[in-house]
């Protein structure tokens, strides 16, 4: 049985949620890449997700390096995946365990969750490419993953961007 929503201990969004907590700003574009040749694909392809963020960034806030592997064991990325209807608006699909397969790290419905890996957070996942279609994704920050949900400790917003998107907003493809 799917669940259409499922709270995973996010935390991140709103800093009134989780006050008391330090908050890492960090903005590096292009740490998801959609591993693709062409925009165009057919039903039961999948389509590879790439997330790889060093350990080592740079808090905008305070001004200094972070070390990020001090502050999580895991991090989150959300994805936003739509499908165009025959009117061209479009609808987010909630993906569900038939409709991803991971390598590294996990999808818990559109949270991609990034492990340590050398000295790396990675995620790679894919979308089982299950109807035909006109699709975008876009990707939201990403943020520290903590299942306790507890946010006194220190935790990360990461700002990014898919590297290979149009605009630098979204990933259109066609599935047919």
């Amino acid at each position: 049985m799917f669940i259409p929503f499922l709270s995973v201990g996010l935390c991140g969004g709103d800093d009134d949620e989780c006050e008391g907590g330090r908050v890492n700003y960090i903005q590096n574009n292009s740490l998801v890449t959609v591993q693709a040749n062409s925009n165009h694909f057919g039903v039961g392809d999948t389509l590879w997700i790439n997330t790889i963020v060093n350990k080592n960034q740079f808090d905008i806030t305070s001004n200094s390096e972070v070390n990020l592997f001090d502050i999580d064991k895991e991090l989150s990325l959300g994805i936003s995946y739509e499908r165009a209807s025959a009117y061209e608006q479009y609808f987010q699909i909630n993906l569900n365990e038939d409709a991803v397969v991971s390598d590294k790290g996990q999808v818990i419905i559109n949270n991609f969750i990034l492990v340590q890996e050398g000295n790396n957070f990675v995620n790679r996942s894919g979308i089982k490419l299950l109807e035909a279609g006109n699709f975008r994704i876009t990707d939201y920050d990403i943020n520290s993953y903590k299942i306790d949900g507890r946010c006194s400790d220190p935790r990360s917003n990461i700002g990014t961007t898919i590297s290979n998107a149009n605009n630098g907003e979204f990933y259109e493809f066609s599935v047919e």
